[in-house]
């Protein structure tokens, strides 16, 4: 499983990481690093690790709205969203259908007080219906957030609704929104590749405890972290401190 993954302490640093669990993942960097492992997301589909990934015709746009309002209700919540790129091709009654798919926080979306239309989000902890979208418009990168109860229902929902290369879809397992003061205690990052007769795979650990030696840190991507779904060869494991 491929993990995207976001931590920080003084500024924020994201990253890939595979491994067989979130668990480990939080493992390996939380011994590893000074820094808060802010938030951890499964990736769910994704074209550039082929996670359920499907080849389609190249991406052409096509006329879009600069953003979309939405103030939707669920039983006992409300929430605004702002999408961009919204297709010009939607109407209002479809917009509304392909919303009623999707949650807030874990409840179904049942009506809406308003949606407006422009030609020129309020986060919660609660994860557990809590997905990121990257998509890619005009060679610009955008990140959204969805509830829903499966990531099919955002793809389907995406690709009906945005104008957009749709990149990756992540669902959070992790989330941690405690502040921490920089002290400097910390070597900046160390990079990491990793690699065997047919794959390959780099990334890093920003703010590594400077106690750490290297082959400490072989240790634990050894048992942390896997290449393609396989144990890692400590003898093919290169590591780079900065």
């Amino acid at each position: 499983m491929f993990f995207h993954i976001t931590m920080s302490q003084g500024r924020a640093d994201t990253f890939y990481l595979e491994s067989s669990s979130k668990s480990k993942v939080l493992s390996f960097l939380t011994t590893l690093s000074t820094a808060i492992v802010r938030n951890i997301k499964e990736v769910v589909y994704s074209k550039n690790y082929n996670v359920n990934y499907v080849s389609k015709p190249p991406f052409v746009e096509s006329l879009a709205y600069h953003k979309v309002i939405i103030f939707a209700y669920s039983k006992n919540y409300s929430k605004q969203f702002t999408l961009y790129n919204v297709k010009k091709s939607i109407t209002q009654e479809q917009l509304e259908t392909a919303y009623k798919k999707l949650f807030i926080i874990n409840e179904p979306i049942i009506g809406f007080y308003d949606i407006s239309f422009y030609n020129e989000i309020a986060k919660d902890e609660n994860i557990d219906f809590l997905y990121q979208v990257q998509y890619q418009r005009n060679s610009k990168t955008y990140v959204e957030e969805f509830y829903s109860d499966s990531y099919q229902k955002v793809k389907d929902f995406f690709e009906s609704t945005i104008d957009g290369e749709l990149l990756e879809i992540r669902k959070y397992v992790h989330l941690d929104t405690t502040v921490k003061k920089d002290e400097g205690d910390y070597v900046k990052r160390c990079s990491f590749y990793i690699y065997d007769d047919k794959y390959q795979f780099s990334s890093f650990v920003p703010k590594v405890n400077k106690n750490f030696k290297p082959e400490i840190f072989k240790d634990l991507i050894i048992q942390n972290l896997t290449l393609n779904n396989k144990n890692i060869d400590r003898d093919k494991i290169k590591l780079t401190f900065k």
